[in-house]
């Protein structure tokens, strides 16, 4: 910015000595040369007005650099009055506190004491909640129970400055908050989000071996593929039909995830998944049957034990997220 208006300043001042010298060359040629004391005074005055708009246009430039200098080195430019504040995350502790409140801590922030002391375990120690100023952050927990808070509203209750109200911090700071902890949390992605270690998979094999009923290379099916709905506030932006429910077959869905597009990212060996009639059967994927096929005896032995053991995952994820 400085560089840009030193610039501005010499152009001006080139254009500006130019003018002046046209001018006074174009005089010079038209006036008389009768008397040599009128010229001399003439060329003097002439010469002088250039470093008169040079001096000008440095002066304005000084103004300009001070300026600009206040406005970077002043964070706000308007008086702020002092804002009370008194939210009400305090609460949470009485509510952890007492186990028949724990409902109500859920009610605040969407998960239980136990889930909230184990997620702050894993990012209370990221580099994000970590600053060399002089001014510290506020605690982690208290990070994140704002963020949980606000992530567990929709419509005007996750309006930003009435979750600023109800957990007692400025505006600022629920953002801050929220986007710290974001980074926190989706820095865990590579200890869930990753194939299933060799000592996994044989615990889950063994489960299948217990409730499909039959054994063999059966039991090297250890995932189970299914379509879940996930509730919007509102339908997005863009491609914004593309998200009702149903718009989308659970293969197609299925298509363009890494599982489908990298299967060999979780399987090896003789290793497979299951899946409902919906997906298709592959090498890596073994489905029940469609009609008419599903109509043969021997098929329908087979398609029902499937299901059953489609029906111990399903219960096995509604204990675990309920």
């Amino acid at each position: 910015m400085i560089c840009m208006l030193l610039r501005q300043a010499f152009q001006l001042a080139i254009q500006d000595t130019s003018s002046s010298s046209s001018s006074s060359s174009s005089s010079g040629s038209s006036a008389s040369s009768n008397s040599s004391s009128s010229s001399s005074s003439s060329s003097s005055s002439i010469s002088s007005d250039p470093l008169k708009h040079m001096e000008e246009h440095l002066q304005q430039l000084a103004l300009d650099v001070e300026m600009l200098n206040i406005i970077q080195t002043t964070r706000y430019l308007h008086p702020r009055p002092f804002v009370t504040k008194c939210g009400q995350l305090s609460l949470l502790m009485d509510y952890a506190a007492n186990p028949e409140l724990h409902g109500r801590f859920i009610d605040m922030i969407r998960i239980s004491p136990a889930m909230f002391c184990a997620l702050l375990s894993m990012i209370e120690q990221n580099p994000v909640f970590q600053n060399s100023s002089t001014n510290g952050q506020a605690p982690v927990e208290v990070q994140l129970a704002v963020m949980l808070y606000r992530m567990g509203r929709f419509g005007n209750a996750n309006d930003v400055h009435d979750v600023a109200h109800i957990c007692g911090v400025s505006e600022g700071s629920v953002e801050n908050f929220t986007e710290r902890c974001h980074k926190a949390i989706a820095a865990l992605q590579p200890i869930f989000v990753r194939p299933l270690t060799e000592e996994e998979k044989e615990r889950e094999k063994e489960w299948v071996d217990s409730k499909l009923g039959f054994r063999g290379l059966w039991r090297e099916g250890y995932l189970m593929y299914d379509g879940t709905i996930v509730v919007l506030y509102q339908r997005p932006g863009q491609d914004g039909t593309s998200y009702f429910t149903r718009s989308a077959h659970d293969a197609s869905a299925f298509g363009y995830t890494c599982a489908s597009r990298y299967p060999d990212f979780l399987f090896s060996g003789d290793e497979f998944a299951w899946g409902d009639s919906a997906y298709p059967v592959t090498e890596r994927m073994i489905s029940i049957h469609k009609k008419p096929a599903a109509n043969l005896p021997e098929n329908q032995v087979f398609d029902k034990a499937l299901s059953r053991l489609r029906v111990h995952l399903v219960q096995v994820y509604q204990k675990e997220w309920t």
